[in-house]
């Protein structure tokens, strides 16, 4: 039993690492001791290894970062998708393998060996108007037609789709996934977007796997940050994410609003890291230090300095009393320790998710964030965390209980597919 995992992207994102871990933990309970095989879309060590599965880079990894100059690479990314699917469209007719340059050419032969492909959940599938996105999302669509030209069934893991920034995105989209197998959706924006695609038969609305998450570490956040009190503790993470006037406004109300909370309500303020992915110039410790650098009440405000994986960063929100996350997968993970948590939202699987869970009214627009509006929202979730809390414990455990459809489903369409080929 021989099975990709495609389009993993840094697991410096600790949310992705998050739904890598849980989709290999379904897939080793699910098929009797599989073979899987990683393909990273990010620049990976010398035999690295990720829950003790290979990882290797994927066709995605080489069209990107084998040429710096952008117009060669431009030109190379049209090489990569152009000989891949010849390759496999001349493989599958006649059984003849072309020549291929062996890093390109032991990638496709994976494709060729595999039973299931399996692309990781996440929010990768969309795009901005301009023609560099366009050309990233083909690159990202390409898997798939490679997957169909080969008969490999495909599922797509709980993922967000969209939104796309122009007519070429759309077409491709709906061209494109209407031929998978079966695609997991985690909120209803992203199904009516499809919807409107054409894109329904193959759909299956579900739940985030990050709520099937559970981590395995017992970091003492206390005693690493050197707390002495007994006051609540109110985890914060920030991103950067709008031009740079808007990202300044953003940061400064969020070190008013953490003045405001440390001073009024006697708190803790964690600055906790979400993501580090330094090299993708993406490292939330950059943003937290700025906005605690802002902060002219700094007495009971920390700033998580290290890189932790994913499992001890999902233990840092357990041992919080509150969350305000930008980064929805810790919102995510502190909702599943019933840590109440209001969601800062930068795209749609925010709201979609949290009204799917009953919780919209903890939701504000990142463009919206004022010190004025997170105060008055965080006062309201202080004084009723009680209640907040009791609806968690209500709410989450149904919601957890729903991820464990997809590894079933998956199972199903594996089986169809070997029927299928038996048929023929």
């Amino acid at each position: 039993m021989k099975i990709i995992v495609s389009h993993v992207f840094s697991n410096d994102n600790k949310g992705d690492a998050a739904l890598l871990s849980v989709l290999l933990r379904d897939m080793k309970m699910t098929f009797n001791n599989p073979e899987i095989t990683i393909l990273s879309i990010d620049k990976i060590t010398t035999d690295e290894t990720f829950d003790g599965y290979p990882v290797v880079n994927s066709l995605m990894f080489f069209a990107l970062n084998r040429y710096q100059n952008r117009i060669i690479k431009f030109f190379y990314s049209f090489f990569v998708i152009f000989t891949t699917v010849v390759w496999a469209y001349i493989y599958k007719k006649t059984n003849i393998k072309v020549y291929l340059p062996s890093h390109l050419k032991v990638l496709v032969e994976l494709y060729s060996a595999a039973d299931l492909v399996l692309p990781v959940g996440g929010g990768y599938m969309r795009g901005k108007p301009d023609i560099t996105s366009t050309i990233l999302l083909f690159l990202l669509l390409h898997p798939f037609v490679l997957s169909r030209i080969l008969c490999k069934p495909t599922v797509i893991y709980p993922q967000s789709v969209g939104p796309f920034g122009n007519s070429i995105q759309k077409f491709l989209v709906s061209r494109v996934l209407k031929n998978v197998e079966l695609m997991f959706i985690r909120e209803d924006v992203s199904v009516n977007l499809l919807k409107t695609l054409l894109i329904d038969k193959n759909v299956v609305r579900t739940v985030d796997s990050g709520f099937a998450f559970n981590g395995d570490s017992a970091l003492n956040l206390k005693q690493v940050l050197e707390i002495s009190n007994d006051n609540p503790i109110v985890g914060i993470t920030v991103r950067k994410w709008m031009k740079k006037s808007n990202q300044d406004l953003y940061e400064k109300e969020m070190a008013l609003f953490c003045e405001y909370i440390i001073a009024n309500h006697n708190v803790n303020v964690v600055f906790i890291p979400q993501v580090t992915a330094v090299h993708h110039n993406d490292d939330d410790r950059e943003v937290g230090q700025r906005v605690y650098n802002l902060m002219k009440i700094k007495t009971a405000a920390f700033v998580v300095a290290e890189s932790y994986d994913h499992n001890i960063i999902k233990s840092i929100y357990s041992q919080l009393d509150f969350t305000v996350g930008t980064r929805f997968h810790s919102v995510i993970f502190s909702l599943t320790s019933n840590v109440p948590a209001i969601a800062i939202e930068y795209e749609h699987k925010t709201s979609g998710i949290m009204h799917d869970l009953n919780l919209g009214q903890w939701v504000i627009k990142i463009e919206d964030v004022t010190a004025e509006k997170l105060i008055a929202l965080f006062k309201k979730m202080f004084d009723g965390r009680q209640e907040y809390v009791n609806d968690l414990t209500a709410i989450i455990p149904p919601y957890v209980k729903r991820t464990a459809e997809v590894p079933v489903l998956v199972k199903q369409i594996y089986e169809q597919s070997l029927i299928t080929k038996l048929s023929h």
